[in-house]
């Protein structure tokens, strides 16, 4: 069926970058063990796949994608404490908009409505962040 729309539209894939998920609710339980073939050769399955810059995975859980988003958040607070005795707070709130709020607001809606406990994380660098940038006392 595939391949009969291909043709029918005047496609050729690529099947060396072609690549497949199914996606179902998170947790679960169907496994599928369907192979996809295209031209006589096989096309590899996914259980998660960056997209875009955001991390999907086959059941729809965020896990992998907050993952990513703690990776690249966790050195920006260390360089606003760095930053905080040579620019002004002005500056810093402009290099906190560019450098974490823009990571944190990219596809909000679709990866937003993870658990609060996946949450937490980035919740703490972002307050940790604020607090450099206020200079309010870290234990507050």
């Amino acid at each position: 069926m595939l391949f009969k729309w291909l043709t029918s539209n005047k496609l050729i894939v690529n099947t060396d970058k072609t690549k497949f998920m199914f996606l179902s609710k998170p947790f679960s339980s169907v496994t599928l063990r369907q192979d996809l073939y295209c031209y006589g050769c096989k096309i590899q399955r996914m259980k998660t796949f960056r997209f875009l810059g955001v991390v999907l995975h086959e059941n729809l859980h965020w896990n992998d994608h907050l993952q990513m988003l703690i990776k690249r958040l966790k050195h920006v607070p260390s360089l606003f404490y760095r930053l905080r005795g040579f620019l002004s707070k002005n500056s810093l709130k402009l290099c906190y908009y560019s450098l974490f709020h823009s990571h944190l607001n990219y596809c909000v809606p679709i990866w937003g409505t993870a658990s609060s406990f996946l949450l937490k994380p980035i919740s703490t660098l972002q307050n940790s962040a604020i607090k450099i940038i206020f200079g309010y006392d870290r234990l507050t």
